[in-house]
């Protein structure tokens, strides 16, 4: 049986003012995640139908997909998320030896792990937290793809966040 715990949480202050931040920041951090799938979604999935399709040549035009010096080994994939960075290392994914493209959540939350090395708002927010916020609109995402759901919205204001499970703990209780 598992049991449910929820506390009400009374910050002071400066905790009001960082969890303001945090949630100005997670914001933010969702709703670009979310323009760099919908760039991707528009771009990319004009025929949704048509199953992923890799054009093989030193170099192919990603609209046309036409072919040009096709005696090359190289690649150029069109991908149906479209979430394409500018490191083609965070695309790739490696599991049991086999190197094969990522997923649009993989590679935003491995984005995600490089913002909070170079920004220090990134930085004060737990990584759980950020990788929760890309689950988040993950789900939203599947959702619209599986259920028919509405295509997911950028947000004007957040006023929540999670942590995962057994990541929080409570130091002290005050009795007020």
């Amino acid at each position: 049986m598992l049991v449910r715990w929820n506390f009400k949480l009374k910050p002071n202050n400066s905790e009001i003012a960082t969890l303001e931040r945090w949630l100005v920041r997670l914001r933010k951090h969702r709703n670009y995640a979310l323009r760099e799938r919908k760039e991707g979604f528009d771009n990319n999935n004009k025929d949704a139908e048509e199953p992923v399709s890799y054009a093989w040549g030193s170099f192919c035009d990603v609209g046309t997909r036409v072919e040009y010096g096709s005696c090359s080994p190289l690649t150029c994939p069109v991908l149906k998320h479209g979430v394409i960075p500018s490191d083609l290392h965070l695309t790739l994914k490696k599991s049991k030896g086999k190197v094969s493209w990522d997923n649009a959540s993989g590679i935003q939350m491995k984005r995600t792990t490089q913002l909070r090395r170079q920004t220090e708002s990134f930085a004060e927010i737990d990584s759980d937290v950020l990788q929760r916020n890309i689950a988040k609109l993950d789900c939203a995402f599947s959702n619209f793809w599986k259920h028919g759901r509405g295509f997911p919205k950028f947000l004007k204001g957040l006023d929540s966040f999670e942590y995962k499970p057994g990541r929080v703990k409570i130091k002290e209780v005050r009795s007020d």
